[in-house]
Order: structure tokens, then sequence, then C-alpha cells
């Protein structure tokens, strides 16, 4: 591997880029009883065009799929999901999506080669099931909303959602966290929009319905 100094650090990263393309970075720790691991796609919120592994041509997806399949990916065929095997090596486990990419990742210190493997599996070989994602569809408030937004749900579990009919410029979706319902009532929220570009260009705070506070 190749060793890059960082003299202001006091420190040393290993580097080698595979035969398949993947980047390996090693960054070792003085006095320091732990392994913290990534495993990173450069897959992010707003990538919404790839080539398909084995073929030519890009396809198109919607923004924001990163997010929803760094999700899905926790999904395993045996039932047991990564938080479970992790956990059961003594590891925390997490994964995070930005707009560039998406990471999966472990730490804790034992049991590095066994953590690892299960990582590049858990990852690369994915279990989508159509049961767990009809039951999302199937649920009532997400059946209500999204037939409010006029793009889908006639008839089926969204086998005829369509995004072009969506009938609003602007959509706000607020959820309420950990509050009583009588704290819920006195809370007012903050609401953010986003331009296209999904840049911050408005924050405010809800009033009531139909009212926002910079409105009065």
């Amino acid at each position: 591997m190749k060793k890059i100094p960082l003299t202001k650090l006091d420190t040393n990263i290993f580097f080698e880029k595979l035969d398949n393309g993947l980047e390996v970075y090693v960054v070792p720790k003085k006095n320091i009883n732990n392994i913290y691991a990534t495993f990173t796609t450069k897959f992010g919120s707003r990538t919404n065009e790839f080539v398909p592994l084995g073929e030519k041509d890009f396809i198109k997806v919607p923004e924001g799929i990163a997010h929803f399949l760094e999700h899905k990916a926790f999904e395993q065929k045996d039932g047991i999901d990564p938080f479970t095997f992790f956990s059961a090596n003594g590891c925390d486990s997490n994964a995070s999506t930005d707009r560039f990419k998406t990471s999966y990742l472990f730490a804790g210190p034992n049991h590095f080669k066994e953590n690892m493997n299960y990582l590049l599996d858990f990852v690369q070989e994915p279990c989508f099931k159509k049961a767990s994602i009809d039951k999302v569809l199937a649920n009532a408030e997400i059946k209500t909303m999204i037939n409010a937004f006029g793009c889908g749900f006639s008839e089926g579990y969204g086998n005829d959602f369509d995004i072009s009919k969506l009938r609003y410029d602007k959509i706000i979706i607020m959820a309420y966290g950990q509050y009583t319902p009588d704290e819920a009532k006195e809370h007012k929220p903050a609401v953010v929009f986003v331009d296209e570009e999904n840049k911050v260009s408005r924050v405010t705070n809800y009033e009531r319905h139909g009212l926002l506070k910079d409105m009065e």
C-alpha cells in the first residue's frame, strides 16, 4: 500500500486501489484499542443517473432514492438485520446518506475480519422484498397522503404511482416526535422550503392551519 504522511497530524494514511476500482484507506492510530470501518458508495441524494452493473447505458432515478436504498439494504435474506449481527459482536453500527455518497459503518475492538466481511456482503448483496414495500404503501396514512398529492393509488398499492400528476408546486410534510398530544397542540414547528437545487430558500414557523409565521 502507498504510504501518505500527514505530518501536521503526526500520522500516516495507507492507500491502495483494488483491481475492481475500490479505494482502500487505512489509518493506524497509536494507543487506541478500537476499529472504525466504513464502506462508502458514491451514490447520494443528488444522484439521479448511473450505469447499472453489466450494462452500458445510463438510467435515471428520482433524487433521494439513495436514502431509501440505505434503509432497505438493512433487510437481509436470513431475517437478521445487520444491527443485530454487529451488536452480537460487540460493535456499534450505522449508516448515513449525504448529497454525494452513502456510507455504512461499524465500530468495535474485536472480530474485525468477520465484521468487515459481513459489512461488504450485506451492502453489496441487498435483499429487496416487495412485501416490505407493499406494507409501507398499504399504510392508510401513506395512501391518504399520496392520494392527496394526486399522483397515485386510484388502483392497487402504488402500481399507478405517477409523480408527473403531482397537483402542487410545494408540499410541506411535518411530523411531531416525542411530544404528548397537549404539547403537540402548542408546538409551532419550523417549516423549511427548498428550491429546485435542494437549497434552503425560506425558513419560517407553522402557526395554524393555512398560516405560516411570515404570512401574518
